[in-house]
């Protein structure tokens, strides 16, 4: 990118695009509880890109009605292939969402991360709920369908901890997130929202 300076800058009204992985992170949220929700403001599918295409292969209804997006899961989750790459292709900052996702999926779920080398951190956090995953490299297995028990995890990082929330969400008993500021990086006033939702969730600070 190369930007040449000017001697000044002519006023203009934009429109901000929705945040793609907010919404993402919301509608995974209706998916994994079996819930449903409406995200207001902007097409959102518009910016999902390939994610909308991979939680409709999961099983996850999408629909836009103007500039309400209503987000349902009539059915059985269902596993996934998923492969992260540059934009257009699946945003990296959504596989760990969606990793949560695929431990509620009866089957196996494939995961291939290129875009990010440390991307799995989830993966033995989940591990401690329960989950049955097996991470390789670039490549993750996710057995899903299987309970998820609360426990003590730590957010090693932004994506990790919005990952722990999702599966936190269904987990059986109490999910203690240590670091949860970590949340806060790329997902605004999280508690309140999600609570307004009817989620369990309370933040305590040390």
């Amino acid at each position: 990118m190369v930007v040449n300076g000017v001697d000044e800058l002519n006023a203009v009204e934009y429109t901000i695009m929705p945040d793609r992985m907010d919404a993402g992170v919301l509608a995974i949220a209706a998916a994994i509880t079996g819930g449903a929700i409406n995200l207001v403001g902007g097409n959102v599918l518009d910016h999902f890109g390939v994610a909308a295409h991979k939680l409709h292969q999961m099983g996850i209804d999408l629909g836009a009605v103007g500039a309400v997006t209503n987000v349902t899961r009539p059915g059985q989750l269902h596993p996934i292939n998923v492969l992260t790459d540059t934009h257009p292709g699946f945003a990296t900052d959504l596989q760990p969402p969606l990793m949560a996702l695929a431990t509620q999926a009866p089957g196996t779920s494939y995961f291939r991360e290129r875009i990010h080398d440390a991307r799995y951190a989830l993966a033995g956090e989940l591990t401690k709920l329960g989950a049955d995953l097996i991470v390789d490299g670039e490549k993750a297995v996710v057995h899903g369908g299987k309970p998820l028990r609360g426990a003590e995890v730590i957010a090693r990082d932004l994506r990790t901890g919005i990952g722990l929330v999702l599966a936190g969400l269904v987990a059986d008993g109490e999910t203690v997130i240590g670091n949860g500021t970590m949340v806060d990086r790329g997902h605004a006033d999280l508690t309140s929202r999600f609570t307004a939702l009817g989620a369990d969730i309370t933040r305590e600070e040390f």
